[in-house]
């Protein structure tokens, strides 16, 4: 019983063999050796089925091996019932090799509408017939979110898409069509992929990073302090990492952990709540991709967190809890007998959902 001359063989592009089988196993694999970049077609003739069978185009794009090399598995080919012939594997002209490019590395990393900062970028897709600008080519774009990036460990439904402005468009002179990638609120790694029907390669894909740069959790070292360590609270299936902050904030909120139990010794340790997830952006607290500018709407930059104020364990007692408000107001009374080493600047903080199951004090650690 026969086996294919070329079966888990390697061979250059440009090389044509004979192969010979008794068996009804498919043709293939067979890897292709090019240099990088390098497109090509594998073709054959079979002599024994009397069929001849271009099947497909492939080309080396991944680095690979030494010395410029790359390498592609192509197949399997078939099944045929036996078969013997000539394969081929022939190079392709670069004719209309599409490229996109973003128009400077900066423009990969954007930042969540409504956080400050850059959250557009131009990018720019380019087609050449070898080394020359080829103009008259439709270009189309689409975007696509990777599922759970950005600290959100839900997607369902998916999240919302970014804009592309525009989604089509057709090359000019210099080949290329200009187009805009506009953020959402949400933090996460986006895929722009652009489409020209009419090249070798007819698609061509870029990743563009949204998120808030800096953010740090605050449960690590240096401000997980094991004297004045605060546990935290609030992470859903949904988040399951909620409390990022930014260094400066993290640094206030370690100081006014370590002075509110000086003043209150007795009193449980300061329970955090949300904080920012770990790219910054929208937390939509529901999983529902909701983008109320009203619902939890300063969680976003690593600069707010939540102090659980309810009747929970590890609450501000209801016995100090105005005083407590006061105190990070800075609006404290005599009768709360602060001492002078322990007042704080305002954090402007928000006494939110009195009487609630989810009553809290908001601060603001970035004022």
């Amino acid at each position: 019983m026969g086996q294919h001359k070329f079966f888990n063989s390697s061979r250059p592009v440009g090389s044509c063999s004979g192969y010979t089988s008794s068996t009804s196993k498919a043709l293939g694999p067979l890897q292709v050796v090019g240099s990088q970049n390098q497109l090509f077609e594998v073709t054959f003739y079979d002599e024994f089925n009397g069929v001849s069978l271009p099947d497909g185009r492939g080309g080396c794009y991944a680095s690979g091996g030494g010395g410029g090399w790359a390498r592609w598995t192509f197949g399997p080919l078939g099944p045929l019932r036996g078969s013997a012939g000539t394969f081929c594997v022939t190079p392709v002209e670069q004719s209309k090799s599409l490229s996109l490019t973003v128009s400077s590395p900066s423009s990969k990393e954007l930042r969540p509408v409504g956080t400050g900062g850059n959250s557009t970028a131009e990018l720019v897709a380019k087609v050449v017939e070898g080394t020359t600008p080829k103009a008259g080519l439709a270009v189309q774009f689409t975007t696509d979110a990777t599922a759970n990036s950005g600290g959100h460990d839900h997607d369902n439904p998916p999240r919302p898409k970014a804009a592309l402005a525009p989604a089509s468009g057709t090359t000019d002179a210099n080949g290329e069509v200009r187009f805009r990638f506009n953020a959402t609120q949400i933090s996460g790694v986006h895929t722009i992929t652009a489409t020209c029907n009419d090249c070798v390669n007819k698609t061509a894909v870029e990743k563009v990073t949204v998120k808030v740069p800096g953010l740090l959790n605050i449960f690590t070292l240096p401000f997980r302090d094991p004297n004045w360590a605060y546990p935290g609270v609030g992470q859903t299936d949904n988040h399951l990492d909620n409390h990022y902050l930014t260094v400066a904030a993290a640094a206030r909120l370690l100081d006014i952990s370590r002075k509110y139990q000086k003043i209150w010794p007795t009193a449980p340790r300061l329970t955090l709540n949300d904080g920012s997830l770990v790219w910054g952006g929208k937390f939509d607290i529901d999983g529902t991709w909701d983008q109320n500018t009203q619902r939890h709407n300063e969680h976003r930059i690593g600069d707010n967190v939540d102090v659980r104020a309810n009747n929970a364990q590890g609450a501000v007692p209801a016995n100090i809890r105005d005083a407590v408000f006061r105190w990070l107001r800075k609006t404290s009374r005599q009768a709360d007998s602060i001492p002078a080493d322990f007042v704080i600047e305002s954090v402007n903080p928000l006494h939110e959902g009195i009487g609630k199951v989810n009553e809290h004090f908001h601060l603001r650690l970035g004022n």
